[in-house]
């Protein structure tokens, strides 16, 4: 089994980060109509409701209450005196709250997630009319450790809190404007079908050396288009397969059969690492076959922009841990095709070693050509872009019904 103090860092690891969409918006417009009382009367202030604990390894059904100073989670359990002992009982003071988020919890919005000072989050789920009454409750208090006010909806609080801005005057970095962005579009570590994402950059994983400074360097993928679109042959088929789809039919038509994040690719990167090597055998009932595993970067990245059915961005690891591409836990995961092991990550010639990868990545996606461009990526993936309106022309980043929002309730 898994260390449960291990997995717990797993889960509380604290993340920063844009599209209010029309359901995301119902529900802010739910709160805001409800009036907030006065802080005068404690008893009006406490609350109680079932609900689930949501973390990376377990979903723990439970109670929620909120008194006037601190919250509390008790997770369900029949013995008494477990119930006094669990480790999954939690408790956080009301000034402790640092940002409070609205949250979607499999394709619902259900869900809220408590960002605290001493840099955890929790990620609870109720229901909707709850998840508001609960929120409502919280804002009534004032947190005074608070960074967003009550009137922010998504796109408020990318305007408040001047990420942008800070950004665009290179105060903070490309890593943790992405980060902020993926925090405040509602993609969370607490969930694997919400994991944050971030972009290929570059599309050189052969040569001996890469100048990333270089203005001539054509080693950069274009941010422009999705992954998948980065081959004129394959953005050409993609274009032939949306435009022969039913234009009025019940569900609109798409580019991509496949999404460019869901819980899959997460656990195809991070096998290599716990607890993300125990969820990959609870998806697969085992591990992959060997031909599937997160093998060589290079060949990632040919089957994101040349295979059929696959278009998967990458993940914020890539720019942070190079653990990940390490087998020393000397995983089993069998004999590839070719009579070669899966073990370590195959790395591009370019890098000496994981921790050299990891930092010309991250030197990579901090370059001007990338700080220049990324824009481009973010609308694609969290802007206007993501739906394919109000183009006039469709933007090759629509991907099938089934992996959109409210389609599977």
């Amino acid at each position: 089994g898994i260390n449960a103090e291990y997995g717990k860092q797993w889960y509380q690891r604290r993340v920063r980060g844009i599209r209010a969409d029309k359901e995301t918006q119902e529900s802010w417009e739910v709160v805001m109509n409800n009036k907030i009382p006065d802080v005068t009367d404690e008893e009006q202030l406490i609350f109680f409701e079932d609900c689930h604990l949501v973390t990376l390894l377990n979903i723990i059904p439970g109670t929620l209450k909120v008194s006037p100073t601190h919250i509390y989670f008790y997770e369900h359990e029949k013995d008494e005196t477990h119930h006094k002992l669990s480790h999954n009982n939690l408790v956080w003071k009301i000034k402790g709250i640092r940002e409070i988020h609205l949250r979607r919890y499999n394709l619902r919005y259900s869900a809220i997630e408590f960002f605290l000072t001493d840099q955890t989050n929790h990620f609870i789920n109720l229901s909707k009319y709850h998840r508001n009454k609960v929120y409502s409750k919280i804002m009534s208090l004032r947190p005074e450790n608070l960074v967003h006010g009550i009137t922010r909806t998504p796109e408020e609080m990318v305007a408040s809190s001047n990420i942008t801005k800070k950004w665009m005057e290179r105060r903070i970095s490309n890593f943790e404007y992405l980060m902020n962005l993926n925090t405040i579009a509602g993609r969370t570590y607490n969930d694997l079908s919400q994991y944050p994402v971030f972009p290929w950059v570059l599309t050189d994983y052969t040569s001996d050396s890469i100048d990333f400074e270089n203005p001539l360097c054509e080693c950069f993928r274009d941010f422009s288009k999705p992954i998948g679109a980065q081959v004129p042959e394959r953005a050409e088929h993609a274009d032939i397969k949306y435009h022969s789809l039913p234009q009025d039919g019940l569900d609109p038509p798409f580019h991509w059969g496949t999404h460019y994040s869901n819980p899959g690719a997460v656990l195809y990167f991070l096998v290599r690492m716990e607890p993300y090597t125990s969820l990959h055998i609870d998806l697969h009932g085992r591990f992959d076959h060997p031909d599937r595993h997160f093998y060589n970067v290079a060949n990632s990245y040919n089957s994101s922009t040349r295979g059929q059915g696959d278009c998967k961005e990458l993940i914020p690891e890539f720019f942070y841990l190079p653990e990940f591409l390490t087998n020393s836990n000397e995983f089993d995961f069998g004999t590839r095709h070719d009579g070669k092991p899966v073990g370590d990550v195959i790395l591009p010639n370019w890098a000496k070693s994981p921790e050299d990868f990891i930092v010309k990545h991250r030197a990579a996606l901090e370059s001007e050509y990338v700080s220049n461009n990324i824009n481009h990526w973010i609308d694609l993936i969290f802007g206007y872009k993501q739906r394919g309106q109000p183009l006039k022309k469709p933007s090759m980043c629509t991907t099938t019904p089934a992996t959109r929002d409210g389609r599977s309730r």
